[in-house]
């Protein structure tokens, strides 16, 4: 299963979870720098930095013309089965 990594400086990586199925926890929170929430946009998923707002990251331009609303910090987005 693959996901793609939307940095805040505009670059977009393609990640694939070490277990090659599913990200766990620990990789998502290293992915996206801390506290995980997963937002729901459609038939995908959205995982950002919990408290990126409170830690003033940046705003992630394409993270949030995807979700319709302003998004902070690096942002793993993909299919539903990218978490378990």
């Amino acid at each position: 299963m693959k996901a793609t990594l939307l940095k805040t400086d505009g670059k977009r990586e393609i990640i694939t979870p070490k277990n090659g199925r599913s990200f766990v926890l620990e990789e998502l929170q290293n992915l996206v720098g801390g506290y995980i929430e997963v937002i729901n946009i459609g038939k995908q998923i959205m995982v950002i930095n919990e408290e990126g707002r409170i830690e003033r990251l940046h705003v992630n331009r394409a993270a949030s013309g995807i979700a319709g609303f302003e998004i902070v910090g690096d942002v793993l987005i993909g299919n539903r089965d990218i978490v378990r």
